[in-house]
């Protein structure tokens, strides 16, 4: 599998689709991946997601309280939203097992205003395995950002992952595909 390919697998998202709706939490993915893609610093989605990892006791929470209560009822309750972070790590790491892939080498691309700080505890890190997507995101190649002004320092990281860390990729999420290539997401 190559994991560098800007492109997921169609067949890996409809057997994901298939799988969680066999359970009733498509709408969950659906709804997390979207969130998580699109605006994850602003999602109280996520935010509801993260604190139910937290009491899983997988990864402590550290953010502020949850402003949308309604984000813990019905179809997104805590039981469900549980059943779902089980049901997605167990089909991440039985699908990766079979591929027999262990590790997942990604890449980070940060930019920023002065040397990077080490970041405060996150369930959920945004990485890339295409190296081209995380030099991009450095910005290290030009000193100057135009979209950031006073942002003159990039930083470039790579990190192999064992996959019992691995929540969900692109490569069987198309919700990550589309957000990561654009040109993917008109393909679709």
């Amino acid at each position: 599998m190559d994991f560098s390919s800007p492109d997921g697998l169609d067949e890996l998202y409809r057997d994901t689709v298939s799988y969680l709706r066999h359970y009733d939490l498509a709408e969950n993915e659906s709804r997390f991946a979207a969130d998580y893609a699109c605006k994850f610093h602003h999602s109280e989605n996520v935010k509801a997601q993260r604190l139910v990892i937290a009491e899983m006791g997988l990864v402590p929470y550290e953010g502020t309280i949850l402003r949308e209560d309604r984000e813990l009822e019905g179809r997104f309750s805590r039981r469900r939203r549980r059943e779902y972070v089980l049901r997605r790590l167990g089909f991440v790491r039985a699908l990766y097992k079979e591929l027999r892939v262990e590790t997942v080498l990604v890449y980070r691309g940060i930019h920023c205003v002065d040397l990077p700080t080490r970041p405060s505890n996150r369930t959920f890190v945004s990485s890339t395995t295409n190296l081209a997507v995380a030099e991009s995101l450095a910005c290290y190649r030009e000193p100057v950002n135009e979209n950031k002004a006073g942002y003159k320092v990039g930083v470039l990281m790579s990190q192999r992952v064992p996959l019992e860390r691995v929540f969900t990729t692109y490569m069987e999420t198309a919700y990550l595909r589309q957000a990561t290539n654009p040109s993917a997401a008109r393909a679709s």
